[in-house]
């Protein structure tokens, strides 16, 4: 990706939106200390969210989505606004076309066919009915949201608890996503890769609480900055990012190793927690990164 197109001219003030959502949430924070590293720097951002219907985001000269964390509530107006924003003048990061992609589970199909390692993954009602009858080795999975952020409605079930759930007709066949549930992560945790502009910055674990499997903060899980990152994770992560048809100035990757391979948990381009309230350097690699986006 070529963050030189977006040049302006000498003396211009930027105008930086952070985008965010109309409700509070603590990691929010993170968008904060981004809003005051970027006006130390000298540039005129803001905060505003998605959906604020009085945000003239022509006027900017940059948009960094941040901490949108209700899209999944309101798909289709998510939808519209990345289509609105993909006709405007202006820098756009992620790229609307990368994040629309990443909005659905499917984005991990698309993946695996590509050869990226996934724990068994099914999607529609009877190919996942077929596929857990199967599977005698695996006794709990997992339901996910098809759009789904923050692990909020996610359900972990025994076989014959999905099974029945697939009987009742629970949920849309469109919207049947399950996962083997990873017991891997449970015990050793989950590993988090944050990437800015396609290098790699720093990673940080991600612990369950006693007898959860949901890594995110608010459901008791801890996260711990690794100093040390083994490269079975880094590769693998670097690899995926640079087979993107556009190179994202943020994201991070997820994962777990199993049997000594990295295994993808998700790849997330739209509103990634990038912890920078924890890690100093992913706070000044992304600030130098959105300053790339402006020169010529």
């Amino acid at each position: 990706m070529n963050m030189s197109r977006w040049p302006l001219a000498n003396g211009r003030r930027r105008r930086i939106a952070l985008v965010t959502f109309e409700g509070t949430h603590p990691t929010q924070q993170d968008d904060h200390l981004l809003e005051a590293e970027l006006r130390r720097r000298g540039h005129d951002t803001t905060i505003l969210a998605w959906s604020d219907p009085d945000s003239a985001w022509e006027s900017f000269d940059a948009l960094i989505v941040r901490s949108t964390w209700d899209y999944h509530h309101h798909l289709a107006a998510f939808e519209m606004w990345l289509d609105q924003l993909s006709t405007l003048p202006i820098a756009v990061f992620n790229p609307p076309h990368l994040m629309k992609w990443n909005l659905r589970k499917t984005y991990l199909r698309d993946l695996k066919q590509q050869g990226v390692c996934l724990p068994k993954s099914f999607f529609g009602r009877e190919i996942v009915r077929s596929f857990v009858e199967k599977e005698p080795g695996i006794d709990s999975w997992v339901l996910k949201p098809i759009v789904g952020a923050s692990a909020d409605g996610i359900r972990l079930l025994e076989r014959g608890e999905l099974l029945q759930a697939l009987d009742r007709a629970e949920i849309d066949d469109s919207q049947v996503f399950v996962q083997e549930f990873v017991p891997e992560i449970s015990t050793s945790g989950e590993v988090s890769l944050v990437f800015i502009d396609g290098q790699f910055i720093r990673a940080v674990k991600k612990t369950p609480a006693p007898g959860d499997f949901r890594v995110q903060e608010q459901y008791g899980g801890r996260f711990t900055v690794i100093r040390q990152i083994d490269r079975r994770f880094i590769e693998p992560a670097s690899a995926l990012i640079a087979r993107l048809p556009e190179r994202p100035l943020y994201a991070r990757v997820d994962g777990f190793i199993r049997q000594d391979s990295f295994v993808l948990m998700e790849l997330e381009l739209i509103e990634p927690e990038l912890f920078l309230r924890m890690v100093p350097e992913v706070l000044e690699a992304f600030t130098v990164a959105i300053e790339r986006v402006f020169s010529s």
